[in-house]
């Protein structure tokens, strides 16, 4: 399970802003956008996890690494008017979501309730956005308030 997280979420990462970022040096002002989680930033409350979905070690690891990429690859395509930023996102709602772990969840966050698609939309548009053009090795933080604690 570890070497299948780390493939998924840090080596695919790294892969993907590899590749894009050779295509985007022919452009000017390009954007790559990674993302994260709060669990990047934080430690997840084990309390709202039933046994069976504990979240594990690699996640963490995981999402905190995409973190730390996107900052080092800003190192080497910033001076080719490439941003990498990352979106770490709160939990997002899934109608498959028992009740039990939602209600758990949203008591967690300052607003009250799971990100929706609309939150979700925004902050990728506005990282996207040509005018927001010096924000890079940016992680945009979209937690409803959770990570405060």
């Amino acid at each position: 399970m570890w070497d299948k997280e780390i493939n998924i979420s840090l080596k695919g990462y790294m892969l993907m802003i590899y590749e894009t970022s050779k295509s985007y040096k022919k452009l000017k002002n390009s954007t790559i956008i990674n993302f994260s989680s709060d669990l990047g930033l934080i430690s997840p409350n084990q309390n709202i996890y039933s046994k069976k979905s504990i979240k594990l070690f690699v996640y963490l690891v995981s999402k905190h690494g995409i973190i730390v990429m996107i900052r080092y690859f800003v190192t080497f395509l910033s001076n080719k008017w490439i941003r990498v930023n990352s979106v770490c996102f709160g939990g997002v709602y899934n109608k498959k979501f028992n009740k039990n772990f939602v209600n758990k969840f949203t008591k967690l966050v300052q607003m009250n309730h799971m990100c929706n698609l609309k939150e979700i939309l925004l902050p990728i548009n506005f990282l996207f956005d040509d005018k927001n053009f010096y924000i890079t090795g940016h992680s945009l933080v979209v937690d409803g308030g959770r990570t405060i604690w």
